[in-house]
This record gives C-alpha cells, structure tokens and sequence, in this order.
C-alpha cells in the first residue's frame, strides 16, 4: 500500500507522462511500487523514509516463443500481417474448447509437425484414382497425384496439397519444430477425396455427409464429428444436387462448410464454378501481405471473406512422386486462404459454442481490414483479421433469431442432375485452380517483366523516331 505522504507525491507529479511502474527501495529494506518516478520534480523529500534506489519496474516476457517454431519467420502472417494479429490471437487459445476440423483433400501424410490428427477415411471410389487398389477404405494416406496416371500422360510432381492445408489448419506451436500453426486448438480429421485424376462429386459430398457425423452406406460413422469443412477444391460447372444435399446436412448440424473460390482471377458471381456457387457455403478469395487481392484470385460480390493465400509456408513432403521425407514448402492459392479461414472459424466456435452458424458466419465476415480491390469486384471486401474475429466471439451473445446473408450465388445449382461430375486437377498436382507454386507465380512474374521492358523498348523507339523526324 501507499502511504500518506507517496499518495500527496503522486498527486504533485501527476502531469508526468511516465508510461511505466517504479520500485522503490527503502533502507529499512521494506519497498513500495509507484505509478509515478519520484526522482522528477526533485520530489525526494516528501518520502517517509531513506531512499535504497528507486528503478524502473520493467515487464519481462517469456524468451521469444518465435524459437520454438524455427521456421516462423518464413511465415509472414504471423510477422507481417494487420498489426500482428495472428500472433496476438494466439493468447486467447487458452480459452478455447478444442474444434474438429475436415480437412476434404488429397489426404495426408505423417509430418512431424502435424500431431492433432484423429482418424479419417479415404472416399475415392475409384480403383484406380485411388492408387490403393481397393477404393473406400479407412485410410486417408495420401499416395501421391503425381503423372502420368490413367487420367494424364504427362508427368507432374505430387501436391502434397491436403498435408500442406492440414499444415495450415492445425500445425502444432511450440514444439521446437517447424513452423507455427494458426491454431492450436483444432483436431484435424483428413479425407481423402482427390486423386491424380481429380475427385468425383459423389465422392467429395458422402466425404462432407460422413465428415459431420452423417451415416454413409459401407462406412461406419465418424467417431469425432466436426464443426469445420474445408474445401480446398473445385471445377466448372453447375452446383450438384447431390452434392448441395450434403452441404444442407452439413449446415443443419452446425457445421460450416468452407470454400476457396478458386484461382481463375476471374468472377464468381457468374456461377460457372463449383462448388463455390452452392448455397450456404463460406466463400473464400486470396489477398497478400499488403492486403491488396492476389493477382489470381476468384473475386465477385458474393465472397463473404479475404485471407491470406501468397506464399503460405506449411507442411509438405520432399518426394516428387511418392512420400519421402518430412518436408515445408511456399504455395499459393485460394486453397491456403480457406484453410486459414477455417482455422480460425474453428477458434470462434471454440471459444463460444453458444453462437449459432449464422453468427460464426456473420462473425468472420465483418472481422476484418478493407482490402485494396485492383483485380477485381472487391470494393468494401474484407480481409480477415483473427484477433477481432475473436475478440467479437468473446462479447456475442447466442441469438437464434439472427439471420446471415449467405449471398449465395444465383443459378449456381443444378436443376436437373444426372451426372457425376470430376473435380479435375490442373498441372503440376494442381487443385483445380485452388494451388500454385512458386515456381509458376516466377515464370509469370518474369513474363510480366520482359513485355514491360520490351514495351518501355517500343516507346523509346517511337519517340526517338519521331523526335528525327521533326528535325
């Protein structure tokens, strides 16, 4: 406590703009703390007793977590990203209630940095998209989508896209390995459902349907339900009937089903890609560092949230056509972008499980910075900033009554439906459009980079031409 004469000393030095705390040592070895340093103002004397040494009361942290994630600063989200927010967001997971999250991919490898994995299954039906020899199963082992395959004759290095988006969701913190994961409250629950040659829709909505504890013909229910699907995929074409069923389901268990819009850097809102276009979904566009939309980003009036997509940095694998060793590596995508979307849904879910899908949605839609819209339809968009995200999920109280716009794009399910329909790879192990490398964004910088030199070349020319012909 203060005593008499300290408290008249503070009233003095109020003016002072001191932004710290001061020990105070007395001789008698007793000490006080002070709001205000009473050494200003030659305050001294008003002190009761013979003055020790007075210091400053510093505030000391624990030695950088940053060290224990070697390869954080190779993350810029946590190092350059809206005030550090995705850092700062961290402290709340204390308060977390842990969140299963599908992650409906190519499925997944054992990584050293990916401990939170519950059991998952493998849905290709296909024999020999498969690669197992024997179709559905409980394994979700990615065994690589690499060419040539039955669908391609060209050859292609593997993805290794679903470890990389399972790195992303839910990578272990502070574990003195690796890099550092958005949130370390998610379980991740892999299933497989892309293989070289793409992933049939049939496929892709009994994963989603058994993914939320739905029951699926030839497969026992999943024992760890999850309230997050992410959906780092898609193709042309109409919305499947079949497959907006399972996102219906998925949606009346709670559970909010995650999209990248793909990679196109064309308009969603024209409905000709899926399944961004189906109803209810969370539809996710791509922005950097700078919060400007990434130059191959989907974008249109119906994307409900920016997040970062620019060379994200996560788990991956060091084979080129089947697994090797434990691997981290740069891509790019709209497929990153959801899978931090998803994460951090998964942190607003866990720390209120009292809020309805309608207000997670609204929640992580109006949680952000405007981005800088030069690509595309984005004014008034947002990227997505975690820490506000959170901090909203804390205050919000449940409202039954509340009703998200979904802004779900127009004419994007089918009619009728009779086919089953194959979300297609591109090249290189690309997902639909969801996934570049950083090789690929190089050739196309260094391609944008010669036309502007030979341009600047051309008007050189011209002007000099003209300026001899005047002579």
């Amino acid at each position: 406590m203060f005593n008499i004469r300290l408290y008249t000393l503070m009233f003095l030095i109020l003016g002072q703009s001191v932004l710290a705390d001061f020990i105070i040592r007395y001789e008698d070895g007793s000490h006080e703390i002070s709001k205000y340093d009473p050494r200003l103002s030659d305050s001294l004397s008003l002190l009761s007793k013979s003055v020790s040494y007075i210091e400053e009361d510093r505030i000391l942290y624990k030695h950088a977590l940053e060290s224990r994630d070697p390869l954080v600063f190779d993350q810029w989200i946590f190092n350059n990203y809206i005030d550090d927010s995705f850092s700062r967001s961290k402290a709340l997971e204390n308060e977390m209630n842990r969140v299963s999250v599908a992650v409906i991919d190519t499925g997944i490898l054992n990584h050293e940095d990916l401990i939170n994995v519950m059991p998952g299954a493998d849905f290709i039906s296909d024999i020999e998209n498969s690669r197992d020899g024997d179709g559905r199963d409980e394994d979700p082992e990615d065994l690589g989508d690499y060419g040539p395959s039955s669908c391609k004759n060209t050859s292609s290095n593997s993805s290794w896209h679903g470890t990389h988006i399972a790195g992303i969701v839910g990578s272990t913190s502070h574990n003195d390995i690796g890099i550092r994961g958005i949130n370390d409250q998610v379980n991740i629950v892999p299933i497989r459902v892309l293989g070289p040659c793409g992933g049939k829709t049939s496929d892709i909505a009994d994963a989603i349907r058994w993914s939320v504890g739905g029951k699926v013909d030839g497969r026992s229910q999943n024992s760890h339900p999850v309230k997050v699907v992410n959906l780092s995929l898609g193709g042309r074409g109409s919305c499947s009937n079949y497959l907006q069923e399972a996102i219906d389901f998925a949606t009346s268990k709670g559970a909010l089903v995650v999209v990248s819009a793909g990679n196109e850097a064309s308009s969603i809102d024209s409905a000709e890609f899926t399944p961004v276009n189906c109803k209810g979904v969370f539809k996710v566009g791509s922005i950097h560092s700078s919060l400007t939309q990434s130059n191959f980003s989907n974008y249109g009036k119906k994307i409900d949230i920016y997040a970062p997509g620019d060379n994200i940095y996560s788990t991956f694998n060091s084979g080129y056509s089947t697994s090797s060793y434990d691997d981290y590596a740069f891509l790019s995508g709209t497929s990153m972008s959801a899978a931090v979307v998803s994460s951090i849904a998964a942190g607003v879910m866990g720390l209120n499980s009292e809020l309805t899908l309608d207000q997670v949605k609204n929640i992580m839609a109006t949680s952000g910075e405007l981005i800088d819209c030069l690509y595309g339809d984005c004014e008034g968009k947002l990227a997505l900033d975690p820490l506000k995200a959170y901090q909203k999920a804390l205050v919000t109280l449940r409202d039954t009554s509340y009703s998200y716009d979904d802004n779900d794009v127009e004419g994007g399910v089918e009619t009728i439906s009779s086919n089953d329909t194959n979300f297609t790879t591109n090249s290189d192990g690309g997902k639909c459009g969801t996934i570049i490398r950083s090789s690929d964004r190089q050739s196309f910088y260094r391609l944008i980079s010669s036309f502007t030199v030979m341009l600047m070349a051309f008007l050189l020319f011209n002007s000099f031409f003209a300026f001899k012909m005047r002579d």
